[in-house]
């Protein structure tokens, strides 16, 4: 082989995963530490997961006081006096301990507890970037009615619990969707578990492309080749589909091509298997006289 072709064979992927660590990484480690302002219906549907507090909890009920030792009528007094009594409590009512479990109850039972509203929210409240993607999951499950001609909107995302308009599932995905980003784009920094991690930014980027391109298209009708979204053909508006495919198809590219030579798969676990020797020829029949 050509030291040039072995060149191309350890940096081409070692710059491919580079790209992809840097992306990833970065976009990880923004949905986790980065924060966001929201307020009004957001704010509101976030409280109803359980991500900001609902104003709407049950508090923690006041603790009973110890029974009140029943007076006994002096010595000294006439016995058709009656003793003096307290006014009795009524009965304490059964709650959830502790406002940790009043705010979980708020938000997948909260039929019970009561929601939390817009009106709630008036002012923006700081939270998690990562709770954008709550947001976008819950509109992709509940998108409502169309604006057209008032019908169901067809549903983006599946709902895994539809007896709770507000399940954990979305808030799931959210953390999945972060981890697999800073996870996945330092296994291919690194070369560690190269394909695994190529394999789940392979999905998220498939995912992003769903919810935020192919989807919203095929919700409305409003399509050209049947599932794009009519954009002018060179405007600002291609410029995050475009990004999201190239990172899809640099994904899917390390996923077949392998991490490389300069990696600590090849380190660790070796390269592919060498190519058996060629058997030597037969040597030739003698010539006949």
């Amino acid at each position: 082989m050509r030291s040039r072709d072995r060149a191309a064979l350890a940096l081409a992927p070692l710059f491919l995963r580079f790209a992809l660590a840097l992306t990833f990484i970065w976009a990880g480690l923004g949905k986790l530490m980065a924060t966001d302002m929201v307020s009004g219906e957001q704010a509101a549907i976030l409280a109803n997961y359980g991500l900001l507090p609902n104003p709407h909890a049950p508090r923690a009920p006041a603790r009973a006081e110890p029974p009140t030792p029943e007076l006994k009528t002096p010595p000294d007094q006439p016995a058709d006096q009656p003793a003096e009594q307290k006014p009795e409590k009524g009965p304490i009512s059964e709650g959830p301990r502790g406002p940790a479990s009043a705010v979980r109850l708020a938000s997948f039972q909260g039929a019970e507890a009561g929601l939390a509203t817009a009106a709630d929210f008036p002012d923006p409240v700081p939270v998690r970037r990562y709770t954008g993607l709550v947001l976008a999951l819950h509109d992709a499950m509940h998108p409502g009615l169309s604006n057209k001609d008032s019908a169901p909107l067809m549903p983006l995302w599946p709902d895994l619990d539809p007896g709770h308009e507000y399940d954990p599932w979305p808030v799931r995905f959210a953390w999945a969707v972060s981890l697999t980003e800073l996870i996945g784009g330092i296994l291919v920094g690194v070369g560690l578990l190269t394909r695994i991690g190529a394999m789940g930014l392979a999905g998220v980027m498939l995912g992003a492309l769903w919810l935020t391109t192919f989807g919203p298209a095929l919700q409305t009708g409003d399509t050209m080749l049947g599932f794009l979204p009519k954009h002018d053909p060179f405007g600002p508006e291609w410029m995050v589909p475009v990004l999201q495919v190239t990172l899809l198809c640099a994904a899917l590219s390390l996923l077949f091509a392998g991490p490389g030579t300069m990696s600590l798969d090849r380190l660790l676990l070796g390269g592919p298997p060498k190519p058996a020797p060629p058997k030597p020829a037969p040597p030739p029949a003698p010539a006949k006289k």
